[in-house]
């Protein structure tokens, strides 16, 4: 799962999350449409820079190093939890009947 957002403009670059097909793919999103999909995430990094400077956006730089720190953690945290929720919500299919052994 990856996302990079910017919530401003409505920009999001995305693969394999819920608004996004799980096929592997990186989606360029503008305001809920998406405008291409692509294989690589070197090319689709390049058509989102493309497409947020045609917007006109600029990046502003007003966070601290620590402020970053514990964005950075947070969204961690939050990857952690989907990974969590993802895996044990699909881990029932991998589970076999049947009677316990030695017992």
């Amino acid at each position: 799962m990856y996302r990079q957002y910017i919530s401003e403009i409505g920009l999001s670059l995305e693969q394999d999350t819920p608004s996004t097909p799980q096929d592997g793919k990186y989606y360029l999103i503008l305001k809920g449409k998406i405008l291409g999909s692509y294989n690589s995430q070197k090319r689709a990094t390049e058509a989102y820079k493309k497409i947020r400077e045609k917007l006109g956006y600029k990046v502003l730089k007003t966070q601290t190093k620590a402020e970053r720190k514990e964005l950075i953690q947070v969204e961690d945290m939050d990857r952690f939890f989907e990974r969590y929720n993802r895996y044990w919500g699909s881990s029932q299919s991998f589970r076999k009947g049947g009677k316990l052994v030695n017992r």
